[in-house]
């Protein structure tokens, strides 16, 4: 049996000649099973693509994280200080802060109480004598023996005092005597307790801020307790809301002082 076809080319093809076999059917399936390993060759070749894709925009992904790492080494990173002035009133412009880095994380609060005026200082008597080019320097007279003096405060009030009792406080950390320096901060808040207190003169503003400085006192003292109430005092004072900086320092130092409460009731 034969069976032919013919195409539009016009030539004839010719399979199963005198067998009955179809031949050309056969080959193909023969010609498309040697070629399935081709296109599993191909497959892979098309995953294997992907992957070194895949892997290509990982390495440019770590490559960028490790250039942004790359500061993390260095110590100076962690050390970078930052300073912001919350002023309390109009005159933010008048004050300035800076920070070396490694410098410790806190906060500072200072009043103006009163405008400086300009002083000036003449001794009774002179300070020494006029030079002679003709005698030695150690002849020369150049001065008398300096005494010991006082000095007094200008309309003295309990505010100047809370003033000068913090800053001795500071000094005595500086100089390392912490007993000193406990004792000027209780000496500090007991002037600023006693002014919030009783003075009349003392408007809202200087009166939130003596509350803030009295709970802070407190707290540096060990007394969580007194440092809350007073803490809550200065945020609950009417003109404090207009005071931002104020507010948000008090409810910092508030949390501390709740924080430390909480664990000296858990340790009792």
């Amino acid at each position: 049996m034969v069976s032919s076809s013919s195409s539009s080319s016009g030539k004839i093809s010719f399979s199963g000649l005198a067998s009955g076999i179809d031949t050309a059917s056969i080959i193909s399936q023969l010609m498309a099973v040697q070629k399935r390993p081709v296109y599993a060759i191909m497959d892979r070749v098309d995953g294997i693509k992907t992957k070194i894709d895949a892997y290509t925009a990982i390495k440019s992904a770590m490559s960028s994280l490790l250039t942004s790492a790359a500061p993390l080494k260095d110590a100076s990173t962690f050390g970078q200080r930052s300073t912001v002035v919350g002023a309390v009133t109009a005159d933010v412009g008048k004050v300035s802060a800076t920070a070396t880095n490694g410098a410790a994380i806190q906060n500072f609060t200072f009043e103006a109480v009163s405008l400086a005026t300009a002083t000036t200082a003449v001794s009774a008597t002179a300070m020494g004598s006029p030079i002679d080019s003709a005698v030695k320097l150690d002849d020369a007279g150049f001065g008398d023996t300096v005494t010991a003096g006082t000095y007094g405060l200008r309309r003295p009030n309990e505010r100047r005092h809370a003033v000068l009792q913090h800053r001795r406080a500071w000094a005595e950390r500086e100089r390392g005597d912490t007993v000193a320096e406990l004792k000027y901060l209780d000496a500090a808040r007991q002037s600023y307790q006693t002014a919030f207190e009783k003075d009349s003169a003392i408007s809202d503003e200087s009166a939130a801020r003596a509350a803030y400085l009295i709970g802070d006192l407190w707290l540096r003292l060990g007394e969580p307790m007194e440092a809350a109430r007073w803490l809550e005092t200065a945020v609950r004072v009417p003109e404090a809301k207009s005071q931002t900086g104020l507010i948000r320092m008090a409810r910092e130092r508030l949390y501390d002082a709740r924080e430390l409460l909480t664990g000296q009731k858990k340790a009792s």
